[in-house]
């Protein structure tokens, strides 16, 4: 089964790859359809050569700089 979110992430700017990040922070549930949307999001971060090595749980935040 193709993940839904992939393309989905794909069509997104950088910007909007993250503001997407930022909106999802906080949601505590837990369901398959989240998980998917986390495997799909970090890995288009990665796509693009995003780093996101400096997310933590307590900032909780992703800045963007562009180039």
């Amino acid at each position: 089964m193709q993940n839904p979110f992939k393309e989905r992430f794909r069509k997104l700017n950088p910007l909007e790859l993250v503001k997407t990040f930022n909106k999802d922070l906080g949601h505590g549930g837990w369901v398959g359809s989240r998980g998917e949307f986390l495997v799909a999001l970090r890995e288009e971060f990665g796509n693009r050569n995003i780093c996101i090595d400096h997310i933590t749980h307590s900032s909780a935040c992703l800045l963007y700089t562009s180039p």
